[in-house]
């Protein structure tokens, strides 16, 4: 990364950087080489604005080693995407009002040329409290997987699928070259306020309007040559649409110097529906897969100069977690866990830390692959110890 001033109001930055990620399983390895090029110029122009601008390539080359499970039109794939962004941050009526006004310009190999325009407002209307708003919108591009591949998700034992028949019967989603990109306009609200000096609280309520979403669907069934099983093949469609309403709360509130409580509390409905009424996205099950309710509290506690123990206690609610097809559907049941930490400090720049984590359940089931049907492995109660040094 290079950086550098270009006048007292303004800079620029370059940055470049390679990865390589590879990954083997079962079934299938990957193995990709990311190239990621960004320029960003800022400046203040004016008292009012602070301007950010900046270009973006991007190239990722991949390689899949293929099975019986997954296949592909071809083992190797390089896609390049560019983009453009600028943002304006606007200061107003002596800087208690802010406006942001951004929009990004991106164009891949698979969608086109795709943009995301955004517009955030905060009003700061006392020294100790805020409240701000926001429209976005956000794209996600389809991935190869979902436009040239193929897998065998899972294999239904005689008698099992619906309706019910008498042989085995193979489930295969498989890419289509159609497949589009999904969408999303989300509008934010918030207040953030300071009551007391000591206690810090955040309430945000959120609506999202999806379009375009991915659906497994278009079932064809037939009998293998060989009449050992039968095989339902469906495609990846843009055929979902849906919207979900939602609220966050939190409180960060130092009850003392050295002990601090930090509590957060969510919730969301999602609400899916066919865009086309010919396909049935109304089962809950992905509904289901975001936990409703969530709970989370902190506690961090210095004992000592030397000495300090956290905890974590959180709440989640059930969800359900299916594969690919939604004909293989898991309840995952609500649970309460607790996490320890003790961690002790012999100088400034060493660390030792004794972590438990899942003390209230010693195992439990949390989801499966969203792709295959495996075999399920559950989330198990663990120790460690760490030791950290400071350079």
């Amino acid at each position: 990364r290079w950086q550098r001033p270009l006048t007292a109001a303004s800079d620029m930055s370059l940055q470049l950087y390679y990865d390589r990620a590879q990954r083997a399983e079962d079934f299938v390895g990957q193995q990709h080489d990311t190239l990621d090029l960004e320029f960003q110029h800022r400046s203040q122009v004016g008292v009012r604005h602070r301007l950010v601008w900046g270009l973006g390539y991007r190239q990722v080359a991949t390689r899949v080693d293929l099975s019986p499970i997954i296949s592909a039109d071809s083992d190797r794939f390089r896609l390049e995407s560019w983009n453009a962004f600028a943002q304006d941050e606007i200061s107003l009526w002596d800087e208690r009002l802010r406006l942001t006004l951004g929009l990004k310009v991106e164009d891949n190999d698979f969608s086109g040329l795709e943009y995301q325009p955004a517009v955030r407002t905060l009003w700061k209307f006392s020294e100790h409290a805020s409240v701000w708003g926001a429209v976005s919108r956000a794209v996600r591009a389809p991935s190869i997987m979902e436009r040239h591949s193929a897998l065998r998700a899972a294999t239904l034992a005689p008698g099992t699928a619906s309706p019910p028949i008498p042989l085995p019967v193979v489930l295969e989603a498989g890419g289509n070259p159609r497949f589009d990109s999904e969408y999303l306009v989300a509008y934010e609200a918030g207040l953030r306020s300071r009551p007391f000096e000591r206690l810090a609280l955040d309430v945000a309520v959120y609506y999202n309007d999806y379009d375009d979403l991915r659906t497994v669907d278009g079932d064809s069934f037939r009998i293998a040559p060989d009449g050992s099983h039968a095989i339902v093949s469906t495609a990846f469609n843009n055929n979902a649409e849906g919207d979900a309403y939602g609220a966050e709360i939190g409180a960060d509130w130092l009850v003392r110097d050295g002990w601090r409580l930090i509590g957060a509390y969510s919730y969301i409905d999602l609400r899916l529906r066919s865009a086309n009424n010919r396909v049935n996205v109304g089962s809950g099950t992905v509904e289901r897969n975001a936990p409703e309710r969530q709970l989370s509290l902190r506690s961090q506690h210095t004992l000592a100069e030397d000495v300090a123990v956290d905890l974590w206690l959180r709440y989640v609610d059930d969800s359900a977690s299916a594969a690919l097809n939604q004909r293989v559907i898991e309840t995952i049941d609500a649970y309460w866990d607790l996490d320890l930490r003790l961690a002790w400090l012999p100088r400034p720049d060493v660390e030792l830390e004794l972590v438990a984590q899942n003390l209230l359940d010693g195992a439990r089931f949390e989801g499966d692959m969203e792709a295959l049907t495996t075999t399920q492995v559950e989330v198990q109660r663990a120790v460690y110890a760490a030791l950290r040094l400071r350079f």
